[in-house]
């Protein structure tokens, strides 16, 4: 990833830290929710880079050093995800949380990226089953999406989903999918990778290599939003 970019990472997960930090003194980042990988699982995913990489996260950690976003003077909740399918999403709408600073905006960027549309595959009975449908036949569709074109209600015969829920049963890469069932199968067809909450890191590293700067990204992305730079 472009410097650039990962500065904007850097910035928004030590946000994130100390946000959750100071509502809760005792917390600590969990390994399980991947909010850091250990050194021993760097080493095994860098490989001959291990050196290289790490060097160039710990100096843009210097170059960032106690910088952090906020919204009306105060730390913010700097959600961020992997890659948008066009737009970012609303907090409201995956976290029944309304901030200011996480409102959807377009990030058009990705969509030219290689692993933007994915597909996978399910059996009709593995459907069912997940979605604890009994009924020998089904009749599926989506009632109705956010204006981000995720997924907002999906429908099997007369029970309701939701999108998110939807694709956390299915494992899905996003809410933002299609679908078609053929031969026993369910087909999902899914667009960008992420809750969409917040900061896209694949559309910051395009920002990057288009010549935005970190402080650029951070304020398109949390809408509203200043760095302070002197954080204690």
């Amino acid at each position: 990833f472009h410097d650039e970019a990962i500065k904007a990472g850097i910035v928004a997960a030590r946000t994130f830290y100390l946000y959750k930090y100071e509502s809760d003194k005792d917390y600590k980042p969990s390994n399980g929710d991947q909010c850091y990988f250990s050194e021993s699982k760097r080493k095994e995913n860098w490989k001959d880079n291990y050196e290289l990489y790490n060097e160039k996260i710990l100096n843009n950690i210097n170059l960032t050093k106690n910088e952090v976003i906020t919204y009306d003077g105060n730390l913010i909740k700097a959600f961020y995800f992997s890659m948008s399918n066009g737009y970012t999403e609303n907090a409201m709408n995956v976290f029944k949380e309304n901030e200011p600073y996480l409102k959807s905006v377009t990030s058009l960027w990705e969509k030219k990226l290689n692993n933007y549309e994915k597909t996978l595959s399910v059996s009709v009975d593995e459907f069912k089953k997940k979605l604890n449908i009994t009924d020998k036949n089904i009749n599926v569709y989506i009632k109705s999406r956010f204006d981000s074109g995720r997924v907002n209600e999906f429908v099997v015969n007369s029970k309701i989903f939701e999108g998110t829920l939807v694709r956390k049963l299915f494992n899905l890469r996003s809410a933002d999918f299609d679908f078609s069932i053929e031969n026993d199968l369910v087909t999902f067809t899914t667009r960008g990778y992420g809750h969409g909450v917040g900061m896209s890191q694949y559309g910051a590293n395009e920002m990057a290599k288009s010549g935005y700067k970190y402080d650029e990204i951070l304020k398109y992305y949390y809408t509203g939003t200043k760095i302070l730079k002197s954080y204690v």
